[in-house]
């Protein structure tokens, strides 16, 4: 007797990516709708003043370096670091990949445009930096949301030990949420703008990494024998 064959299935529906893309940017779009609607949350303004009520010797000026190193010139400068080491460390795609993530940067500042959200009002606030774009998403979480996600991946993808991954998940993960309380620090965000900045970079990243795997699953079919190739269309 045969082997009874299973119904043809589209393995690309299927897949975990994907789902979890589809839920994430639905998480994502409900919380942005609910930004549109107003120009800040109540919470927003006392995590804003809590964190501005701290009195931390040199804490302006930490904050003041992340602000710059989030703005464009240090977004590329940073972008073509990691992509650069990539390629000096002969992973090609892995260089590509890095070089990727300018898209999603340059996308966020139409997002940001089309959303349209005013920054913390200087009456509500102390604004320690000033700039002309709207708020949401924060433009720096959506930046190093992406490349520190990136960077986990390619650990998680590595040889490396373990604890070695865990232990750079856990100093990225500090240095992100120290950017984001940096951000509301200055008054130059809402803790609403970096909480979204943070969803979009996640579904920038999601959507990056998904296209990535697609290539790649494609590449590697291309390259495998006819037969095979045969086999799995069956």
């Amino acid at each position: 007797m045969g082997s009874k064959r299973t119904p043809p299935v589209v393995p690309w529906i299927r897949t975990w990516r994907l789902w979890g893309f589809l839920l994430l940017a639905m998480a994502t779009g409900a919380f942005t709708a609910s930004a549109v609607a107003t120009p800040y949350f109540p919470w927003d303004l006392q995590v804003s003043l809590s964190l501005q009520a701290i009195a931390l010797p040199c804490l302006e000026q930490v904050s003041l370096l992340l602000h710059y190193a989030g703005r464009p010139p240090g977004v590329v400068v940073e972008v073509l670091t990691v992509a650069a080491a990539l390629f000096v460390l002969r992973q090609r795609q892995s260089a590509l990949l890095a070089l990727a993530l300018l898209i999603p940067n340059a996308m966020n500042q139409v997002v940001k445009a089309i959303i349209d959200r005013p920054r913390p009002d200087p009456d509500l606030v102390q604004v320690l930096v000033q700039s002309n774009s709207s708020t949401f998403p924060s433009g720096h979480m959506v930046h190093f949301t992406i490349l520190f996600g990136l960077l986990l991946y390619l650990a998680a993808r590595s040889s490396q030990r373990g604890a070695t991954k865990g232990a750079l998940a856990v100093l990225l993960g500090c240095i992100l949420l120290a950017i984001g309380a940096s951000r509301i620090y200055l008054g130059a965000h809402w803790a609403s703008d970096v909480l979204g900045g943070f969803l979009w970079g996640l579904l920038y990243l999601w959507g990056i990494l998904y296209v990535y795997h697609r290539f790649e699953h494609l590449s590697l079919r291309a390259k495998r024998p006819e037969g095979h190739a045969q086999e799995e269309s069956r």
